[in-house]
């Protein structure tokens, strides 16, 4: 039997990768600056909502 602290550490590893792995395949390729970049960015702001005491800011940034 696995002990709690790792069985814990085990799951939440599991869902980082589930989350990567969603935003590589929903996105694809996120180059600075491009739509998918965005996309994936507005993604992970929305998960974060329900954790957040304030509202999320996006930055914006110029791509030379």
């Amino acid at each position: 039997m696995m002990a709690p602290e790792k069985e814990r550490y085990n799951t939440l590893a599991e869902g980082v990768i589930d989350q990567a792995r969603e935003i590589i395949e929903t996105y694809g390729a996120r180059p600075p600056g491009s739509v998918g970049e965005r996309s994936a960015m507005i993604h992970i702001a929305e998960g974060l909502k329900p954790f957040a005491d304030e509202p999320i800011k996006l930055e914006e940034f110029k791509v030379a």
